[in-house]
């Protein structure tokens, strides 16, 4: 109100205007985008005429890591110096995904989910969203957004928007709401099966990164002896380059020789196993067997970095951070 008051926009509160401002996607791009508007606009004493922050994909990351400090609306010197300061050590990141792959719905979404939040907005952020329903009403209320990868790729219109608030997630068009600490639980026809701890913040920004929901841009990096159907080898191929992509991340944050020796080593595991050519098996099976195959392949790939991390010896690599 004190801004409003000032440029005589409004004479009483009844007649306040409901501000909102949108983030657009295009990950990195996007998220410090962001952060530096909002940034911008605090300086200009506008930040508090918002009443919502809406975002979907990589403005979504950089609301995630805002609302971890409940102050952050009237601090953003202190959300600038964190995208700009310290990053999330390699084997707080690993320790993360070791716990999530125990899980049954483990998946690729899990491993995007770390690489924006500790590669990017580098915080790995336990909170749960619907923690943010009590806290300081005076930040801009805030609503994710996530593309539905079936009505994406396939139609219909109707539910390709999914939405998260501190309050709710679901589908405004079709009608369909359920609690967010629900978030992660198991329903059938509406009705709660199956009640699952609510999922953190990270492998929320790992759901709300709509890149993998672009199944164009999923075959352009299958290689040619993956001769299946699309569906059954794209989370393992997503798995393996989004691995691929974390450590050529790391390896651009440090300098040690004997380290970025290390990552090449650990890198080539990687590579090896996805190039080895089992085009003969999987014609050999039936859909089902291959996509437990598929499945299979990609934990151990998960497997193989955190092999990999506890079989280092203390030393200049074990102290670098991702």
């Amino acid at each position: 109100m004190c801004v409003v008051d000032r440029i005589t926009l409004v004479n009483s509160m009844d007649s306040v205007p409901h501000i909102a401002l949108v983030g657009s996607g295009g990950g990195q791009r996007s998220a410090i985008g962001l952060v530096g508007f909002l940034y911008q606009l605090e300086k200009e004493a506008l930040l508090d005429t918002l009443l919502y922050i809406g975002g979907v994909s990589g403005s979504t990351w950089s609301m995630a890591s805002l609302y971890s400090d409940p102050q952050w609306s009237t601090n953003m010197d202190k959300a600038v110096s964190k995208v700009s300061g310290p990053v999330v050590e390699l084997e707080q990141a690993l320790a993360w995904l070791a716990e999530k792959s125990k899980e049954e719905h483990f998946s690729l979404t899990d491993i995007w989910g770390v690489l924006t939040s500790a590669g990017i907005m580098k915080q790995m952020d336990p909170r749960h969203l619907s923690e943010e329903a009590s806290r300081n009403a005076t930040n801009p209320y805030p609503i994710y957004c996530a593309i539905e990868k079936h009505c994406f790729s396939n139609g219909p219109l109707e539910g390709k928007w999914f939405e998260v608030s501190p309050h709710e997630a679901g589908f405004t068009e079709l009608n369909l709401f359920v609690e967010t600490s629900l978030l992660g639980s198991k329903f059938q026809n509406g009705v709660l099966v199956e009640k699952k701890p609510e999922m953190d913040m990270v492998r929320l920004q790992g759901v709300l990164g709509c890149a993998l929901a672009h199944g164009e841009a999923i075959r352009d990096v299958i290689p040619p002896w993956l001769n299946v159907p699309i569906d059954a080898a794209e989370e393992y191929l997503h798995m393996y380059n989004v691995l691929k992509n974390l450590i050529t991340f790391t390896s651009s944050t440090i300098k040690d020789p004997t380290a970025l020796s290390e990552l090449d080593k650990l890198q080539k595991i990687l590579h090896d196993k996805v190039n080895h050519n089992e085009s003969v098996l999987l014609e050999s099976l039936s859909p089902e067997e291959r996509k437990s195959l598929f499945q299979r392949w990609s934990l151990e790939l998960v497997g193989a970095v955190e092999t990999y991390g506890r079989n280092l010896d203390d030393g200049a690599f074990k102290t670098s951070s991702l």
